[in-house]
């Protein structure tokens, strides 16, 4: 979880290299009210999509935002840039893989719901992690377009919350990899 209060129109890069596994990626994305997981190499790595959209998954052909086939590589470094656009009670959702259109969405943020094994405790705040296998967050980069991003800790400096407890219960591996492990590159 990125330690940020995200309230507005953004853009994010994430740069990333799947590890191991052949599940999703996923980068939490607040919209709005709500959030929103963009799962990359989603369902056991058959797509890309974002879940939960008026109630069909991230894998469901219908779901408007799934691109099928679509795979994500171990050991090959991806970036990933999201462009979330905020006006009133609809949103828009633009996802570019390695400089390619993949989803490009609109409507009310109200279409979006959250599987529980991916919920963040805040709904403002950006999340990365990995499904069944670690994945290396090379860089992620914010910029507001509109409204602010807010630091968690008064003073501008922002300090890392303890890790919910994730999906398998173990809360020093939230996201996949062992947070010890976070700022090591795969060689």
């Amino acid at each position: 979880m990125a330690p940020l209060d995200v309230d507005g129109s953004y853009e994010l890069t994430v740069r990333f290299m799947r590890t191991s596994g052949n599940d999703t990626v996923g980068i939490v994305l607040p919209v709005g009210t709500k959030t929103v997981l963009l799962g990359l190499g989603y369902g056991g790595n058959r797509s890309h999509g974002l879940d939960r959209v008026d109630g069909k998954g991230g894998g469901d052909a219908a779901n408007p935002t799934v691109l099928r086939p679509a795979r994500i590589e171990n050991d090959r470094e991806y970036v990933a840039h999201v462009k979330v656009i905020v006006h009133g009670d609809q949103a828009e959702v633009f996802v570019d893989l390695d400089d390619k259109a993949i989803i490009n969405w609109r409507g009310s943020p109200s279409a979006f719901a959250m599987y529980k094994g991916w919920r963040l405790p805040q709904s403002n705040r950006v999340g990365l992690g990995v499904s069944n296998g670690s994945a290396c967050f090379l860089s992620a980069q914010l910029r507001m377009l509109s409204g602010e991003a807010k630091p968690l800790r008064p003073g501008g400096v922002a300090q890392p919350e303890p890790p919910p407890k994730g999906p398998d219960g173990n809360p020093a591996n939230f996201f996949g990899v062992p947070f010890d492990k976070l700022r090591d590159r795969p060689k």
